[in-house]
């Protein structure tokens, strides 16, 4: 059998290295558009929210940094009851069903954020 030169060893390895390097340009190309597919479909849908905002319907939830405990999760908490209400079509006792909470927590959570009937209330035609 015959002993391959250095010049031949070093030539596959630079080949082998060369096509993990392509294979890695790929996926990276890839992940590149997976993301601005990503930002295409949800442009204009993403906001940082602040407590006793509106939440757009289908805006994703950042909660924003800072601030206390307490007050982050007001943030979330809001944006959970409101989803819920539009989901149910306003109906309190299907949010406080459907988020295992009472109907008096739901009305609770709408006085407390002061989450209007217009955020979550679809006008019917």
């Amino acid at each position: 059998m015959e002993e391959k030169s250095n010049f031949e060893i070093m030539r596959e390895r630079a080949m082998t290295i060369g096509l993990d390097l392509v294979g890695m340009v790929n996926e990276a190309s890839r992940l590149a558009e997976t993301a601005r597919e990503v930002r295409r479909d949800y442009d204009g849908r993403i906001r940082v929210l602040e407590e006793g905002k509106e939440v757009p319907e289908g805006t994703l939830i950042l909660i924003p940094q800072g601030g206390t405990l307490k007050e982050r999760l007001g943030v979330a908490e809001r944006a959970v009851v409101l989803e819920a209400l539009r989901e149910s079509g306003g109906s309190a006792g299907k949010t406080a069903l459907a988020l295992g909470v009472s109907t008096n927590k739901v009305y609770s959570c709408i006085d407390k954020y002061d989450i209007r009937k217009e955020e979550y209330h679809k006008e019917r035609d």
